[in-house]
């Protein structure tokens, strides 16, 4: 599924323009980024003779490919490494904590509040309102 970011920016850009709280812009913004950071793009920058040896490398169950934490680079380790790196940070519990339950659907119901009156106040139509809700939760 190929995407244009710049398209979709614009136009959510385009109708944040019609809130006048900069506390809702942000929020809105926020969620909407949330969700395009989870929708898989295919990359522009790699010939196809790459994304074909990519390709053959996700089958590979002693490697594990990831994005780099900076840039537009793939990081290939050894799946016990990366394995064992996982549950080392996982397992600090002054940054991470388990949670009883997935706060995905808290955040879109949020969104949905945050809409609605822009809709009945005019800010916003049936359409804009459509395409700024999120579809579906992908927990990562």
């Amino acid at each position: 599924q190929n995407l244009d970011m710049d398209s979709i920016i614009a136009d959510v850009e385009s109708g944040l323009r019609r809130l006048d709280n900069d506390n809702e812009r942000a929020e809105v913004r926020a969620v909407i980024q949330e969700q395009l950071n989870n929708v898989t793009r295919q990359s522009t920058f790699w010939s196809s003779k790459e994304d074909m040896i990519l390709k053959s490398l996700k089958y590979d169950d002693s490697i594990r490919i990831c994005r780099a934490d900076k840039g537009n680079a793939v990081v290939i380790m050894n799946a016990t490494e990366y394995e064992h790196k996982v549950k080392t940070l996982l397992s600090d519990d002054t940054t991470y904590s388990v949670i009883d339950r997935d706060p995905a659907n808290v955040i879109i119901e949020c969104l949905h509040r945050k809409l609605q009156p822009l809709m009945h106040n005019g800010k916003l139509n049936k359409e804009e309102k459509l395409a700024l809700k999120p579809r579906t939760c992908k927990t990562p």
